[in-house]
């Protein structure tokens, strides 16, 4: 190989060569070079893939074994890389579907033991009238099963609220004189009270209006005092004050009570503030829970206060105006 190459400024060349050798990339070995470099950037790729390509394959066999109803199936979490942050998500989703699942099938199972015992009684009325050879007797059967077709109307339609409930329902808004939606509630409620007192507290501060949905307001007003009553043994007494930016609705009854460590389990369907999901009160065991829901949808809390053997005080506290 010769080289010339002109010296600047000058119509002189130097001459170089000539040189002996090849040159770096002559004879095929450039080529090589390039399959080289291709080689090493595939080699690495490759290892820097394989772990995440292990990784996504656990992720998705874990999806399919979740699918296949293996629900307490779990995704590893290797690292707080993005498929470390995609398998913990998955893990979350998997842990409420599990959850909504088991408390589906539990629901199920105590409804199918609340609705079994109406049935069983409309059964034995039947027979009772079936048999009867006197028009007393033939009339208490049919008393009997129209008790129970009504307990059972009442749990089907509680059943659909507590069902409707679960997904958001549109609120309607509007400014609600307290004082009268409890007028109201009471006035409703009084058929069903029975011996039981069922009176508001008379002295009354004036209130403004509060900006609420007057038909969820009512609704769990009557689920609660309906409660009371059902556990009450003379009293029941209704209050509402206003403190601070809240509202707060009272429900006090001389039943006997709940103890501390059930007060988080009343709230949960079916069961009866004794801690059991025996109906030894009455009612359709999905009155407190209904009343919870709808007392978040109004953006407000719900809490009781007992004292075993004294009674209970509910308070259903909201918002004074719309958040």
């Amino acid at each position: 190989a010769i080289f010339f190459v002109q010296i600047g400024g000058t119509e002189q060349v130097v001459r170089l060569g000539p040189l002996t050798g090849s040159p770096p990339f002559g004879q095929g070995r450039g080529l090589q070079v390039i399959l080289l470099g291709l080689g090493g950037l595939t080699l690495g790729v490759y290892l820097l893939v394989r772990p995440l390509r292990r990784r996504l394959t656990e992720l998705s066999q874990a999806a399919e074994s979740f699918g296949r109803g293996a629900l307490a199936v779990r995704a590893p979490v290797r690292s707080r890389d993005a498929i470390g942050g995609l398998a913990l998500a998955f893990n979350r989703m998997a842990e409420q579907i599990q959850r909504l699942i088991a408390a589906q099938h539990e629901l199920l199972r105590m409804v199918s033991h609340e609705l079994r015992t109406p049935l069983q009684r409309i059964h034995f009325a039947a027979e009772i009238v079936r048999s009867a050879e006197d028009a007393e007797r033939r009339d208490k059967g049919l008393l009997r099963m129209e008790r129970d077709l009504k307990e059972l109307d009442e749990l089907i339609d509680e059943l659909l609220t507590y069902v409707r409930l679960q997904h958001e329902v549109p609120l309607n808004r509007e400014a609600v004189d307290l004082h009268q939606a409890i007028d109201e509630v009471i006035a409703t409620q009084a058929e069903l009270a029975g011996p039981v007192s069922l009176t508001a507290v008379a002295a009354r501060a004036p209130l403004p209006a509060a900006q609420v949905d007057p038909r969820l307001l009512r609704r769990a007003l009557a689920n609660l005092i309906g409660n009371a009553l059902c556990h009450a043994g003379s009293r029941v007494e209704v209050t509402v004050a206003q403190s601070g930016q809240t509202v707060q609705f009272k429900v006090d009854d001389d039943g006997p009570g709940v103890p501390l460590a059930e007060r988080e389990r009343i709230f949960a369907p079916f069961v009866q503030e004794d801690g059991s999901t025996t109906r030894r009160y009455g009612g359709t065991g999905l009155g407190l829970v209904i009343t919870q829901r709808l007392c978040h949808m109004l953006g407000g809390k719900i809490r009781v206060v007992s004292k075993p053997g004294q009674g209970s005080t509910f308070t259903l506290e909201l918002p004074a105006s719309a958040p």
